[in-house]
Parts: structure tokens; sequence; C-alpha cells
């Protein structure tokens, strides 16, 4: 309509393609049809469909760029979208909103690259089927720069998922620990969450580091709750092993 297309149909089949119940064409064709604006209007009533000009909500475009990548995702911590400050924190190690601009992060983010490049520790996640209580923003971010880095890291995931932490006289281990750091954040004020996610994503990473000692470790059991160790020499580990060392726009 005008210079605008608007798509009606296809997302069925599109979704068809994606979950493997139909094999995907090698050419698709779309008919394109002029109708003035009445017309378009009742066509859209007629097919039960809304037409939204405000641009998609960062949830919406994750899901958008999930679609476009062929990525099939399952569980409801990763597939409805939720990643998107997570994936700031892992590969520009802050939030947007506390990224310098003037210097080296001046471009946006491009999350269609950030999802490509994270898409392995993505799918590994969600095939982990994760609580969205547990793996917040902070926690998912530590997971995913720790998977990038240390792949061996997934009987973690998998007993902080499942709260499993263990104790030993008055002592923690790591999964417990940021079980406790969990604890402390949700009962934080609302004022300091934003920045308490960073923190809980270096007590995650911290936690990960002290896990991979093992039991045997000096470190490993903690009599105090851990304070987190700096994130961002790691960040740049996983740029430099993705390739993004020089990338302005990841």
């Amino acid at each position: 309509m005008g210079d605008s297309l608007y798509k009606l149909d296809g997302q069925h089949l599109k979704q068809a393609f994606l979950t493997g119940q139909k094999g995907i064409p090698d050419v698709l064709f779309a008919k394109t049809y002029e109708v003035d604006a009445k017309l378009f209007g009742q066509l859209v009533q007629s097919l039960g469909h809304t037409v939204n000009n405000e641009p998609p909500s960062p949830q919406d475009e994750i899901k958008l760029i999930f679609n476009d990548l062929g990525l099939v995702l399952s569980s409801d911590r990763i597939r409805n979208g939720f990643i998107s400050e997570a994936l700031n924190i892992a590969l520009r190690g802050n939030q947007r909103i506390y990224q310098d601009k003037r210097r080296q992060w001046r471009d946006e983010i491009d999350m269609k690259k950030a999802v490509s490049v994270m898409s392995e520790e993505l799918l590994l996640m969600d095939a982990l089927n994760l609580k969205a209580k547990i793996f917040n923003t902070g926690v998912l971010s530590a997971c995913l720069i720790m998977l990038a880095i240390q792949s061996d890291i997934k009987e973690f995931i998998v007993r902080l998922n499942n709260e499993t932490g263990e104790t030993k006289g008055e002592k923690y281990d790591p999964v417990e620990c940021v079980l406790r750091a969990i604890k402390f954040y949700k009962a934080s004020a609302p004022s300091s969450k934003r920045r308490g996610t960073i923190t809980l994503c270096q007590i995650t990473v911290q936690s990960i580091l002290l896990w991979l000692q093992g039991k045997d470790s000096s470190e490993y059991w903690r009599k105090t709750d851990l304070i987190g160790v700096d994130h961002l020499p790691l960040v740049r580990k996983l740029r430099h092993l993705k390739g993004l060392h020089e990338s302005t726009d990841i």
C-alpha cells in the first residue's frame, strides 16, 4: 500500500520450515497487490490481523532474530527473547545504559550479529530448560561468558538450575554461593538492582572459576559470601576467541 509492503500470511509456513515439518524450498514466490487504504483495512480485518508500525520491543526483536537465523528454541527463559542485556554484558562487559558511547562503544550493538556469534552458547543453555528465577540477566551473562571461554561447565549450570548447592558445616560450595547471592539480589531495593546485575555476574563468574578448581582446592568451600571478580578480562578473552576484538558493532 503506497510505498509500504505488508506480509499478511506465511508465518505458519515459515515456522513449519524452521521446525522441519516441511522441507525448505530453493525458491519462494510472493504475489504483491496494489490496494487502496480502505480495501487494505478490510483485508486485514477479514484475516484477523492487526498492522503495527511501531518498532518491536527488544524481546520481540530477539524473537524475530531467532526466526531469521533459523534457531529453534524451546525453553521459556531463552526463546521469549529477554536476553538483550545479558548479551550486552557478555560481549561488552556492561549493560547498554552504562556503556561508554564516547569511545569504544559509539555504535549500538547489532543484536542479530550478537545472537549469531553466541548462538552455540544460547542453544546449549536453551537445551537445559533454565529457570528464569535463577538465570536472571547477571547470572545468564556470566554463564554465556564462561561457556564461550571454558565450555566444561554444564554440570555447574544444571546444579544451579536445580538449586542443589552443597554445604559442609558452615561452608558453602560455589553453586550455593550463587544461590545465596541471588537471594540477596532479589531482596535488594529496586533502585540498586541495575548495578547489582553486574555484581551478580561477577559473583557467578567467580563461582564458576572456583568450581573449575575442584573440591580439593582450598578455595572451593567458602565460609563468607563471595564479592565477585573483575569479569572484563574474560569479556576481552571471549571477544578475542570469537574474533571480535576489532568489531565496533558487537
